[in-house]
């Protein structure tokens, strides 16, 4: 009896030797370590904690993982428009609610300004001729050459722009409805007393949304 005791003792030190060493080769391996520095990127991409609550618009940009040229005319043509008007509202009215205006966007001030904030928001890259291979309930697709290049072109892009929201799903038609969400969450979690939900082929003319 006390032999088959030791036994015992002796299977399930071995048992919990083996799960520690299982368990220290996921948290040293690669894939576990992507999602680490994945978590961190996150963190970088939720609101700050001294943004809450401050503004008064949050426009959420509907794009796709293809539509980098879209992407470009927004931040090279209509998001100065947006970080003037912003600024000048803050410098101009009483309905702001930072009496610190800070330093124009011009000279050097990172972001849209106290009143304002946008993002665009992108599902992970789904290409259509792997759509109906993916139907029903069939498991282990891989992801195509098309979808690995997107990813790894729109992660470039989020990492040097730092205005991308990635959300947790493909990036197709039939997910808008969830895209609309993500878009009103943030606003929310930012504290924004608008919403301002809008395509990546449009600027809006801040001056009559501030107005509102």
């Amino acid at each position: 009896m006390l032999c088959a005791t030791n036994n015992w003792t002796t299977l399930l030190l071995i048992s919990l030797l083996a799960s520690f060493v299982v368990l220290r080769c996921l948290q040293e391996s690669p894939a576990n370590k992507e999602f680490a520095a994945a978590q961190q990127r996150r963190k970088f991409d939720e609101p700050a904690g001294d943004e809450r609550g401050d503004l008064l618009v949050f426009i959420g940009y509907l794009s796709a993982p293809g539509n980098q040229e879209k992407r470009k005319w927004l931040r090279d043509t209509c998001f100065p428009r947006i970080r003037d008007d912003c600024w000048v509202f803050n410098t101009t009215t009483e309905k702001s609610k930072s009496n610190d205006v800070g330093i124009h966007p011009h000279e050097g001030r990172p972001g849209w300004g106290a009143s304002c904030d946008g993002r665009f928001f992108i599902g992970h890259p789904n290409d259509p001729a792997a759509a109906s291979s993916r139907q029903g309930h069939k498991q282990g697709a891989l992801a195509t050459n098309v979808e690995i290049d997107l990813a790894r072109s729109l992660q470039n892009e989020s990492d040097h722009f730092r205005d991308i929201q990635m959300i947790p799903m493909r990036d197709s038609y039939i997910e808008l409805p969830d895209k609309t969400l993500s878009i009103l969450r943030h606003g929310v979690q930012s504290g924004a007393e608008t919403i301002l939900k809008i395509d990546d082929d449009q600027c809006p003319n801040m001056t009559k949304v501030l107005e509102v």
